[in-house]
């Protein structure tokens, strides 16, 4: 016997519902999804931490002030993975990469870098590669970065789901570097707004995976 018509709609309709709650006040989704993009490798001494901008953002603002940090959490968290390994003594200097947003008006690494400074990492350990607009150009200027102060090997900090593709394409220029993950985002991730960008950061690295792929970056 066949279902009747509305039972197919009401079934289909609690699944998408299950499907929307799920991603809006679960990390689950989010985590699962990045699994496959995600490379763990234990931090070893290298020369220089590079930590990769995770963007910038813009928010409306009250009173004439920012109603929100322009600095998102995935870009926080890297930065604190970042300095944890320079304060545990597995290098000793940080590069911050990100440049100019046209989206939020803001040049991520000059965000980046007080940031570091707050989580006691000294100005001078901290050099600010704000040229940079993606992946690709983050290895291709923190390489050169490297090379100006005869930095040989790095540890490249990226959040879990970014991993893969952004070793992938430092590794291209046989650089000797080693992937970090850092948490999808601050933790706890407290407010729908913030599981909702994890979750479309991770879905939206598939398809830069497979842009990259094609272009013959990775």
């Amino acid at each position: 016997m066949t279902r009747p018509p509305q039972i197919k709609w009401i079934v289909s309709g609690a699944l998408a519902v299950v499907a929307a709650w799920s991603v809006s006040f679960t990390t689950w989704p989010a985590e699962l999804l990045a699994l496959p993009l995600t490379v763990y490798q234990p931090p070893r001494p290298a020369d220089v931490v590079i930590v990769l901008g995770a963007g910038a953002r813009k928010h409306p603002s009250s009173g004439g002030e920012q109603t929100r940090d322009p600095l998102p959490p995935q870009a926080k968290e890297r930065i604190i993975r970042g300095a944890g390994l320079i304060q545990q003594g597995y290098a000793p200097a940080m590069i911050v990469a990100g440049g100019y947003s046209k989206q939020s008006g803001y040049v991520e690494a000059q965000l980046m870098k007080p940031f570091a400074v707050s989580r006691g990492i000294a100005p001078a350990q901290i050099i600010a590669e704000d040229q940079s607009k993606n992946t690709w150009e983050n290895a291709v200027n923190s390489l050169a970065v490297m090379q100006r102060n005869g930095w040989q090997s790095a540890l490249v900090v990226t959040s879990s789901y970014h991993t893969l593709r952004a070793c992938a394409i430092f590794r291209k220029f046989k650089a000797d570097v080693r992937c970090i993950a850092a948490s999808l985002s601050t933790i706890p991730t407290d407010t729908v707004y913030e599981r909702l960008t994890d979750f479309r950061s991770v879905v939206r690295e598939y398809g830069a995976l497979v842009y990259n792929l094609v272009q013959g970056r990775l």
